[in-house]
């Protein structure tokens, strides 16, 4: 019964009861996009990504914020720490769409890139509906 009370949305203007729409697992063509990296640090994640046996996607959009790296089937954005970005906007408007937010620095991740590769493990080994 909890199910089929979740489809459903009540508005306060006629037609009074919406449904929700199904949302479906987001698929994404695998290609190899190494060459799309436009610096050191996001080539190195990408290639670390590959290795682990994840499938990045370089430069993808997700409500209109640009992301550096995405492991899309799973929803891990891996964004670029700069002082002009607002993250705890960018991380709640990410989470209204059920995505998870990485930020990094760039010369962190060169020296340290294993430190990164654990919270990809952390977050890709809670998720429930992506085949592994």
């Amino acid at each position: 019964m909890k199910k089929i009370i979740k489809k459903f949305t009540i508005m306060p203007r006629f037609p009074f009861i919406h449904m929700k729409p199904n949302r479906k697992a987001s698929l994404v063509l695998v290609k190899d996009n190494w060459e799309a990296c436009k610096n050191e640090a996001e080539l190195k994640l990408y290639k670390y990504l590959r290795e682990g046996n994840y499938y990045p996607t370089p430069h993808y959009k997700v409500e209109g914020y640009h992301v550096n790296v995405a492991l899309v089937p799973y929803r891990l954005a891996f964004i670029e720490r700069n002082h002009s970005l607002d993250e705890k906007k960018i991380t709640r408007s990410f989470r209204k769409k059920q995505w998870h937010v990485l930020f990094y620095d760039s010369e962190k991740l060169i020296k340290d890139t294993h430190e990164y590769l654990q919270m990809v493990q952390q977050h890709t080994d809670n998720t429930k509906n992506v085949p592994i």
